[in-house]
């Protein structure tokens, strides 16, 4: 059995909960390509915290945050 991967250099990982023209997207670290578009808030933020819990469970620091609209709506 091979020994689990280091847990990372404790960096935190950022999801950041984004408004979009046509909905909310979470925006991740590079390596990650998500390409929905949530139609609520609320989804998208449901979406990013359990991506954060699953990364803290084995061990990797992770934060939500939500981006205001650069509209101002």
């Amino acid at each position: 059995m091979l020994p689990d991967p280091p847990a990372g250099d404790g960096e935190a990982i950022t999801f950041r909960v984004v408004r979009t023209p046509a909905g909310w997207r979470i925006y991740g670290a590079a390596s990650l390509a998500i390409t929905t578009i949530y139609l609520s808030l609320e989804a998208a933020l449901e979406q990013a915290r359990s991506m954060a819990d699953v990364l803290a469970r084995h061990g990797h620091v992770a934060k939500v945050v939500v981006e205001p609209d650069p509209a101002g709506g």
